[in-house]
């Protein structure tokens, strides 16, 4: 028995977006519990800083290989 392919892709439309939604309430309801954001807003410049990093070497991480590769 084959299912045909728009059910396929509607069942991954809805798994995608129950996932997004089951995500997105969770972190809103973890930051918004006063321990969690008085933390977050204590550090949020180590926060940015630290992410700042993470995403540039991320970046040239994939940036790199890629102009040596055309040279």
């Amino acid at each position: 028995m084959s299912v045909p392919q728009w059910t396929d892709k509607v069942l991954v439309v809805l798994l995608c977006s129950t996932l997004e939604l089951i995500w997105y309430s969770t972190v809103a309801l973890l930051f918004g519990q006063g321990r969690v954001r008085a933390l977050f807003l204590k550090y949020t410049r180590q926060i940015d800083v630290g992410l700042a990093v993470f995403l540039v070497g991320f970046s040239l991480n994939n940036a790199i290989p890629v102009f040596i590769g055309s040279h």
